[in-house]
């Protein structure tokens, strides 16, 4: 599959996550912004969470919000 797109940076909400702590910036907060409940997606994020190495957490998260400020 080619990817195109400039809105997906393939990379996990984990790695991204870990990429904000290793900045050159301070966090002064951060939230998960969560997918919407709707549908199946609890119960499928809760299935494929056991057979791939993500948490059920990190397969309803879209994104993050953070505030950031310099060291």
């Amino acid at each position: 599959m080619d990817y195109q797109s400039d809105e997906i940076n393939r990379v996990n909400i984990v790695t991204l996550r870990n990429m904000f702590y290793q900045s050159d910036f301070v966090i002064v907060w951060m939230t998960p912004l969560l997918d919407d409940e709707t549908n199946d997606k609890p119960v499928i994020a809760r299935y494929l969470s056991r057979l791939l190495p993500y948490s059920e957490e990190e397969l309803m998260t879209r994104g993050l919000s953070l505030f950031l400020t310099k060291k």
